[in-house]
C-alpha cells in the first residue's frame, strides 16, 4: 500500500537523505579531492577510480534502492536498504547494501532468519526519478505466510503491468522465491532448468552470473571475463549484452552455439541446415524418418567416442611404425634412451583418456616427455640437469608427434568418415547401439540439396568437427596446463543443443560449473537436439542426485495469452514440461482480425496497439523472407516498422517485423501474428506448431491473431478470443 502507510513520510525523508548523501559524494569525486597529496601515477589511477564510481552513482541516483529490511542481530535492530549498486555512507545512516550480499539474498526468499539474526520486516520500495511511488510491506513479523505471499504478488503484478523495453527485463527488485533458489544455487553443481515461455529464464541466467561474480564470494567467485553464455541467435545476443552493465558484469562472452563452435574451429563459414530444409519441404515420410534418425545419431554424445576411436585407429597405425630415440648430455656424460613401438602405443593409450582441453597429440607428447625424464633420471641423470634435458626431450618428442600424428582438418576428418561406411561402422561397433549405427550408415537423404556457393558447413557437422578438434588438439584452453577455459558456462534455450555439444561443453568449465535453461516445448530442432533434459544432464552430472529443476510460473503475459499458448503447447507437450501457471494478471481478450486485405488488418492491429499505449510491438511473420515486404506495406500505411530478418540486425524497440525463430527470448508489449493459420503453420508438422507457440508467447499485454483464411484450429478458444 502507499498513501495511508504510517511510515511513508519517514521513508520519503530517508530517500531524500540518501540522494543528498550520494550527490555530495559524486561532487566530491568529480572535484578530485581524493587524490590530493598523491604522486602523479597514484593520482592518475585514483582519478580513474573516482570517475568510475561517480558514473555508477549517477546512474543509480534516480533509484538508489528498491527494498529494505529491519534486521535484529547481536542484540541490535537496524534497517538495511538494498540496491543494484552498493553505496557506503561514512556517517552510516544512508548506506545501501548490494542485492547480492548474503543478507540481501534473504529479501527474495521466505526465510526470515539466518545464523546471525532474524528479520522483522521486508519492505518493497518503488522509487522512480527520485520519488517514492509505492511502498509495500512484503513481510511483517507476526503476520502469516498468506499475507506475505499476497503482498509479494501485489508488487509483482504492478511491475509486470509496465511496458516492455528494448533491453532485457530488470528483475532485481522482483525476483521471486522460485527464481532466487536457482540464482543462488551453488556454481559447482550442474543446474538444468525447465521453464515455460515467460518464466524469466534468460534474465535469471544473467542475474545468476551477477550473483556468482559478487566480489565478496571469495574463492568461489567466478570471473565474468571467463564466463561463456550461449543464446539461440545473434539478435538475442545483442539484446542481452545491453543488460550486463546494469548488473555490473562486463567482459562476459555472449555468443550463439554456432558462432562459438565456428570460432573454436577458426572457421569463417556460413552455417546451413539441410536436414531442416528436407524435413520441411519433402513429403515422403520415409525419407523424413531416415533423415531424422540420422541427425539424431550424429548428435549422440557417444559420437565423441566414435570419432576418438577412428582417429586413434589411424594414430596407432602410424605410431606402430615409429620408435623414439633421444640422446641427452648431462654432467659430461651422454645418455641415450630408446622406446619401441609397443612402449609408444602404451603411452598413447594413456594419453587418449585425458581431458578434451588438451588433445591427444599434446597429451601424448607431455606423457612421453614425463616418462622419458623419469627413466633418464633413474639411470643417473642428475636433477640439476632437468631444464636442459627437458628442452631436448620436448624437441625430440615434438618431432615424433609431427611424424606420427599428421591430422586432417576437422572438416576433412568428419566428411571423410561420413563418406566411408566401413570405417564408420568399425569405429562405432561396441559404442553405439545397432539401430544408431544403421542410421549413420544410411546415405544422407539431404545430400542432393544445394549448398551455398561460398564455404559453408552444415549444422549437423559442427559439433562433430568440434569433437574432432577436441580429440586431436583440445578445445577452449586458457593456458598451456589445460586449465578450464571458462569459470562457468550458461546456456539459454538449451533444448536446441545436441547431447554431443553438451558433452563438449562439460569439459571447457570446471566439473559441474554449467547452467542450462530452456523449455522443451519451445524446442524447434528436435531432430538434432535433446529430446529430454536427462540427455543434457547425463553429460553434465556430478552426482546421481543432480536433477532437472522446474520453474512453473510465467511472468511475461496476461492470463488470456498464457491460457491460449498453453492450448497450443498441449498438442505436443512432454510430461517434463509442466503446464504454465499464469500470474493472476488479466488483460484484454486475444483479438482475431478476419476478412479484408491482410496488410490492412496488420496496420489496424498495430495502430490499435499503439493507441492502447503499447510502445513496443512485435509483428511476427512465419518466414524471414517476408519481413521486408510486411515492413514496407506497414510503411505505406504510415507505420514505421523495422524488419529484423537476419541475426545481424539489432532489436532496439518500437515496431518490428520478425520471424518467430529470431524472436526467441524477446518480449513485446503487444504481438501481432500475421498468418495465424495452417498455411503458415501446418498443423501436422510439430516443428511448425512449436514455432507458433513461440510466436503467441511473445506479447506481454495484448495479442492480435491475423489468419490468412481460416484461423488455425489450435487458436480457436472462444472463452479467450474476442
Amino acid at each position: 500500500m502507499t498513501g495511508g502507510h504510517p511510515d511513508l513520510p519517514r521513508e520519503r525523508e530517508h530517500l531524500a537523505g540518501t540522494i543528498d548523501s550520494m550527490t555530495r559524494r559524486i561532487l566530491q569525486l568529480e572535484d578530485g579531492l581524493q587524490d590530493v597529496g598523491a604522486d602523479e601515477d597514484t593520482a592518475f589511477v585514483q582519478r580513474l577510480d573516482n570517475e568510475a564510481e561517480a558514473q555508477q552513482l549517477s546512474v543509480h541516483l534516480k533509484a538508489p534502492y528498491f527494498g529494505s529490511m529491519l534486521v535484529r542481530a547481536r542484540g541490535r535492530t537496524q534497517r538495511l536498504y538494498l540496491g543494484r549498486y552498493p553505496y557506503y555512507d561514512p556517517q552510516g545512516a544512508f548506506t545501501v547494501s548490494d542485492w547480492r550480499s548474503p543478507v540481501g539474498q534473504l529479501f527474495y526468499t521466505d526465510a526470515v532468519a539466518w545464523d546471525k539474526g532474524e528479520i522483522h520486516l521486508k519492505r518493497q520500495l518503488d522509487v522512480r526519478d527520485r520519488e517514492l511511488t509505492a511502498l509495500t510491506d512484503l513481510y511483517v513479523r507476526g503476520e502469516g505466510a498468506a499475507a506475505a505471499e499476497a503482498a509479494r504478488e501485489e508488487v509483482l503484478v504492478r511491475r509486470l503491468s509496465e511496458g516492455a523495453t528494448s533491453g532485457m527485463r530488470d528483475i532485481i527488485s522482483t525476483i521471486q522465491p522460485e527464481q532466487a533458489a536457482l540464482i543462488q544455487a551453488p556454481g559447482t553443481r550442474p543446474l538444468v532448468i525447465q521453464g515455460p515461455a515467460g518464466s524469466g529464464k534468460t534474465s535469471l541466467l544473467f542475474h545468476r552470473v551477477a550473483y556468482l561474480a559478487y566480489e565478496d564470494r571469495g574463492d568461489g567467485r567466478l570471473d565474468p571475463k571467463n564466463t561463456l553464455v550461449l543464446v539461440p541467435n545473434r539478435v538475442l545476443a545483442g539484446y542481452a549484452r545491453r543488460v550486463l552493465p546494469d548488473l555490473r558484469i562486463e567482459g562476459v562472452t555472449v555468443a550463439t552455439p554456432d558462432d562459438w563452435m565456428t570460432e573454436q574451429l577458426g572457421l569463417n563459414a556460413e552455417v546451413t541446415d539441410k536436414t531442416l530444409t528436407l524435413l520441411l519441404g519433402n513429403a515422403d515420410r520415409e525419407v523424413k524418418r531416415r533423415a531424422w534418425l540420422r541427425a539424431k545419431a550424429l548428435g549422440d554424445a557417444r559420437m565423441l567416442d566414435v570419432l576418438r576411436e577412428s582417429i586413434l585407429r589411424r594414430y596407432r597405425d602410424t605410431l606402430g611404425r615409429e620408435a623414439f630415440e633421444t640422446t641427452v648430455t648431462a654432467a659430461e656424460h651422454d645418455y641415450t634412451l630408446t622406446y619401441d613401438a609397443a612402449r609408444l602405443l602404451a603411452l598413447l593409450d594413456h594419453a587418449a583418456a585425458s581431458s578434451l582441453l588438451t588433445g591427444v597429440r599434446e597429451a601424448f607428447t607431455r606423457r612421453l616427455v614425463e616418462r622419458a625424464w623419469q627413466d633418464l633420471h633413474a639411470s643417473g641423470v642428475p636433477e640439476s640437469a632437468y631444464r636442459a634435458v627437458l628442452a631436448q626431450l620436448e624437441h625430440d618428442a615434438a618431432r615424433l608427434a609431427q611424424r606420427a600424428f599428421r591430422a586432417a582438418s576437422p572438416i576433412t576428418e568428419v566428411r571423410r568418415l561420413l563418406r566411408e561406411p566401413g570405417e564408420l561402422a568399425a569405429s562405432a561397433r561396441g559404442i553405439l547401439p545397432d539401430a544408431r549405427v544403421r542410421a549413420l550408415l544410411t546415405p544422407d537423404p539431404a545430400a542432393h540439396l544445394p549448398t551455398a556457393r561460398t564455404g559453408s558447413v552444415d549444422a549437423l557437422e559442427l559439433p562433430l568437427m568440434l569433437a574432432v578438434k577436441a580429440v586431436q588438439e583440445g578445445i577452449g584452453r586458457k593456458n598451456a596446463r589445460g586449465a578450464a577455459a571458462y569459470d562457468h558456462v550458461l546456456v539459454d534455450e538449451g533444448q536446441d543443443l545436441s547431447p554431443l555439444l553438451y558433452r563438449l561443453l562439460a569439459d571447457v568449465a570446471p566439473r559441474g560449473a554449467v547452467t542450462v535453461a530452456g523449455d522443451i516445448n519451445q524446442g524447434i530442432h528436435g531432430y538434432r537436439a535433446v529430446s529430454f533434459w536427462t540427455e543434457a544432464l547425463d553429460q553434465l552430472r556430478v552426482t546421481p542426485d543432480d536433477q532437472v529443476r522446474h520453474l512453473r510460473r510465467t511472468y511475461r503475459s496476461t492470463r488470456q495469452i498464457v491460457h491460449l499458448a498453453s492450448g497450443v503447447a498441449r498438442s505436443f507437450s512432454r510430461d517434463e514440461a509442466q503446464e504454465a501457471e499464469a500470474v493472476p494478471r488479466d488483460g484484454q481478450n486475444v483479438e482475431v482480425l478476419e476478412g479484408g486485405p491482410l496488410m490492412e488488418r496488420a496496420a489496424r492491429a498495430v495502430r490499435a496497439a499503439r493507441e492502447a499505449g503499447f510502445e513496443n510491438v512485435g509483428v511476427i511473420v512465419r518466414h524471414a523472407r517476408d519481413c521486408e515486404t510486411v515492413a514496407r506495406a506497414l510503411g505505406e500505411r504510415d507505420i514505421d516498422a523495422a524488419p529484423i530478418d537476419t541475426e545481424q540486425k539489432r532489436y532496439a524497440g518500437g515496431v518490428v517485423v520478425i520471424p518467430p525463430n529470431l524472436s526467441k527470448g524477446l518480449e513485446f508489449d503487444a504481438a501481432v501474428i500475421v498468418g495465424a493459420d495452417t498455411a503458415s503453420y501446418p498443423h501436422d508438422v510439430e516443428y511448425e506448431t512449436r514455432l507458433m507457440y513461440v510466436a503467441v508467447t511473445r506479447g506481454m499485454h495484448a495479442l492480435w491473431l491475423l489468419p490468412d483464411g481460416e484461423l488455425h484450429p489450435l487458436l480457436r478458444q472462444p472463452e479467450l478470443v474476442g
